[in-house]
């Protein structure tokens, strides 16, 4: 029947088997119809660590000890440690026997009455510690899901917890441990990283302090890079050092949940900070009588689905953007940009007194000038004033700002080198940046723009009958400055009140952009999902509002003033904040928002003060002179100084790195492998190490001028570009001439200025330059000159000298020309060329050549 029905709708079938589809190799087993009863009620939370030195010979590390630190119902905690057969891998504990092995002495020596029915096990960057168990890379490598550089737990999997349902409950791991006992012993396992779980990814040793409970020293001679050692010479001291870094683990992650539950009002610990964010923010939300769906521009979908194992129908609801929302979102991710980030000088700069300034609070800050938005009420214009004002709008612009501008403020986007503001161009622009540029004289043009209305509700005030919605986050904001006021500076509660604050923006923007991580179920890079708070309108305008305002406040520095960077929310300038105009429109607006966010507050705060600098590029400056009793200022463009380099001297270390660096040069880097290479090696988590290029040379986000000599290296200023291709053209020539110079002195200007006039003028009219000076271009085209009677050159010029003589004359002046070489010049065609500049070398040649021939000139250059 089959066979018929197909034939009839002309199909043909094979008498083979079906072929198999990707679907039909599902990634996750199924789950067995027969389920699993946990053994009881009991819930046992476990810290866990291993100590394991690295092997050369296997390239794998050999593990010495499994410890354990297990904290019973009633906060008794009970430390433990087991160690493998010997060292080889084929004696590596499985995590199963692991846990019986730490459980079962509980049980006997009735320090629990019943197996646990579920397990919550905790490390410290677990990913260094699950890859020791005999049976990770066969029972559950599928099975893990990576974030940051780490795993946790995800669903019903081992692995992380993806974050991207922060306030569901996820299942957990089912283990089988024993079947013959009644009931038998079966439990939920979970894993948690506390790494995760530490505002600015603190390291153990910071969590102990916080505790009061220290992480333990390791005494000379023994070292941590030979814990075999340590093993060996002192068994008690090894053992006390690894059962503390298991206790610091668990007894750090019982702290945050304490935090969660009462602080948070959190029943379970997410597996992140910005997992927490998200929770409290949307707590908020209804707390203060709003609707999250009104404010974020959704709805719940529920859709019936057919369950064949309960043979029944099951709702299922997801969250979907309104249509006003999903039909113009690209727009604001398009003007989804991040921060501003440029350098303005290359070099030692003048000796001074430079303030590193930043906006207080920037991103927390920049939320509040969010207010409820009217999504059934967007509307498209074309008209620049309507995004002035406090206004969310978003648009492609062209524009052109006038010469005497310093810092335009309208973002152009590449692909390869990031954001750059030129003069002129095209720009996808947020409403903010627009109403900037057009108060520093711009000429736009909206080519397509959007603006999203504030909501507006019925006013008490005669006067004015409606008034604009709150601010969709400032519930939270109120929040979190409340719980940091009440908690003293540095103290746990109080640091994460502040990075849940921090943590809030980046969930807005989560999976705008085409971000990859990598999957290791399935061993790819996979995109970043969306949170369930994202939300490209907000995320867009509070970038482009704090750009704005960066922007307005350099934009109104004295022009005796100079600014050296800018990075993100802050800048470095000579201007002391009495020579700061903070007047303007938006940085009033800011302001205001810093006295709601911290009433009293400044809205600049001035983290470092030095003397001297060092500017190399973007996101690197460093110090040359500090000014006594103020912090430096040290940022070294993504450079890691080898270890034994100590900390304090890293800057010592970058200054001299910087100064004497050479073309080509490399640096001898260590890191840990990748969680991508530990997945598809199913290797180990070991130290790879790997030979890197130096790249301290500036990155032309602006035009250099002005090159002078200050302390030994070449100093030079800066401009903006006229437009992005001038810009790329002049990056990418310089990525070719930087793989055999560098810029640091006038010579080395001048060289690359000769590199870069020789592939404007000569490249284009397909002169062969390769590794010729500008002045070796032109002596083959004066040898055409003279060979053809062009340029102001005669026959009675050519017969002046032979070939032979030619040759010898211009190779005593430095260039390698042969007497073949000028016979066989009046054979190569002379280009229609008009040289409207000379370089300094092509300027001594014309020199040496009017001394011979006086009638040799360039056509209509311009001398």
């Amino acid at each position: 029947m089959n066979a018929l029905l197909a034939n009839a709708a002309g199909v043909t079938q094979s008498g083979s088997r079906p072929a198999k589809t990707l679907d039909s190799f599902p990634l996750i087993p199924q789950k067995s119809k027969k389920r699993l009863d946990v053994s009881s009620q009991l819930h046992l939370d476990i810290g866990f660590d291993t100590e394991y030195v690295y092997n050369p010979a296997t390239k794998q590390n050999d593990i010495l000890s499994y410890q354990s630190y297990v904290v019973l119902p009633d906060g008794t905690g009970v430390p433990g440690i087991l160690y493998p057969a010997s060292a080889h891998k084929k004696d590596r504990l499985s995590l199963k026997n692991f846990l019986a092995k730490t459980l079962t002495p509980l049980l006997k020596n009735e320090q629990i009455n019943e197996w646990p029915g579920s397990i919550t096990l905790y490390a410290h960057f677990l990913r260094a510690d699950v890859a020791s168990f005999s049976d990770f890379w066969s029972d559950h490598k599928i099975l893990l899901k990576g974030i940051r550089s780490t795993v946790s737990s995800f669903k019903n999997r081992y692995g992380i917890d993806f974050d991207e349902v922060e306030t569901r409950r996820e299942k957990n791991s089912l283990i089988m441990f024993d079947k013959r006992t009644s009931p038998p012993r079966c439990s939920n396992v979970t894993f948690t990283d506390t790494l995760l779980i530490t505002p600015g990814g603190m390291g153990l040793a910071e969590c102990g302090q916080l505790l009061g409970l220290p992480k333990l020293t390791i005494p000379a001679p023994y070292s941590i890079s030979d814990m075999r050692q340590y093993l060996k010479g002192d068994r008690r001291g090894f053992e006390a050092y690894a059962v503390r870094d298991a206790e610091i683990a668990v007894r750090y992650a019982l702290q945050v949940k304490s935090f969660c539950t009462e602080s948070l009002m959190i029943e379970r610990v997410p597996t992140t900070i910005g997992a927490m964010a998200v929770s409290r923010f949307l707590k908020t939300i209804k707390e203060s009588g709003q609707s999250p769906e009104v404010c974020m521009g959704t709805r719940t979908i529920s859709q019936q689905c057919w369950n064949p194992d309960t043979h029944g129908f099951r709702t299922l609801k997801s969250t979907q953007s309104i249509p006003a929302r999903e039909l113009y979102e690209t727009f604001a991710i398009n003007c989804y940009h991040g921060g501003r980030n440029e350098c303005f000088m290359m070099g030692i700069t003048p000796e001074s007194q430079w303030y590193d300034y930043d906006l207080a609070g920037a991103y927390t800050t920049g939320l509040l000038d969010v207010l409820q938005p009217d999504y059934d009420n967007l509307y498209t214009s074309q008209n620049p004033e309507e995004f002035c004002g406090h206004t969310m709008g978003f648009a492609l612009v062209s524009f052109r700002f006038p010469d005497m501008v310093r810092y335009p403020c309208l973002p152009v986007r590449t692909d390869q080198y990031g954001l750059f503001f030129p003069l002129t161009g095209e720009s996808w622009a947020t409403a903010p940046e627009i109403a900037l540029a057009l108060s520093l004289g711009a000429e736009i043009a909206i080519q397509h723009g959007i603006i999203i209305p504030w909501r507006q509700y019925k006013s008490d005030n005669a006067s004015s009958p409606t008034k604009p919605a709150s601010s969709v986050f400032l519930p939270f904001v109120q929040q979190v400055r409340e719980n940091r006021n009440r908690h003293d500076k540095g103290s746990l509660e109080e640091k994460f009140w502040k990075e849940i604050g921090n943590s809030l923006y980046g969930k807005l923007a989560q999976g705008l952009h085409a971000k990859t991580a990598f999957d290791t179920a399935r061993g790819l890079n996979s995109p970043l999902p969306p949170s369930s708070v994202t939300q490209p309108f907000f995320a867009a305008h509070v970038t482009g509002f704090v750009r704005a305002v960066v922007g307005e406040l350099m934009n109104t520095l004295p022009p005796n003033t100079t600014v050296v960077s800018v990075t993100t929310d802050g800048f470095l300038t000579d201007a002391s904040t009495e020579n700061i105009d903070m007047s303007g429109p938006l940085s009033s607006r800011f302001q205001a928002l810093c006295d709601i966010a911290d009433p009293g507050s400044s809205m600049l705060t001035c983290k470092h003060q030095v003397r001297q600098l060092v500017a190399m590029k973007t996101r690197g400056q460093l110090t040359y002179k500090e000014l006594a009793g103020y912090p430096i200022v040290h940022a070294r463009a993504g450079v890691k100084p080898p270890a034994d380099i100590p900390r304090d001297d890293y800057n010592r270390y970058m200054v001299d790195l910087y100064l004497n660096r050479a073309p080509g040069q490399k640096l001898r880097r260590g890191s840990l492998i990748s969680t991508r290479d530990m997945w598809l090696n199913e290797s180990d988590l070991v130290a790879v190490e790997s030979d890197i290029r130096l790249n301290l040379e500036f990155d032309f986000k602006r035009q250099l001028i002005a090159p002078t000599m200050n302390d030994g290296h070449l100093l030079m200023y800066s401009r903006p570009w006229n437009d992005i291709a001038q810009a790329l053209k002049q990056r990418q020539l310089f990525d070719d001439w930087r793989q055999t110079h560098t810029l640091k002195d006038e010579s080395d200007w001048e060289d690359w200025c000769d590199f870069l006039y020789c592939r404007n003028i000569f490249t284009p009219l397909k002169l062969k330059v390769g590794q010729n000076r500008s002045d070796d271009v032109l002596v083959r085209l004066f040898l055409r000159a003279l060979a053809q009677y062009q340029w102001g050159l005669t026959p009675d010029d050519r017969k002046r000298q032979t070939s032979v003589e030619i040759a010898a004359w211009l190779v005593e002046a430095g260039y390698s020309v042969t007497p073949s070489d000028v016979k066989n010049a009046g054979r190569a065609k002379l280009p229609p060329i008009i040289f409207d500049s000379l370089t300094a070398r092509m300027n001594l040649l014309m020199d040496l050549i009017k001394l011979v021939y006086p009638g040799f000139a360039l056509p209509s250059a311009v001398l």
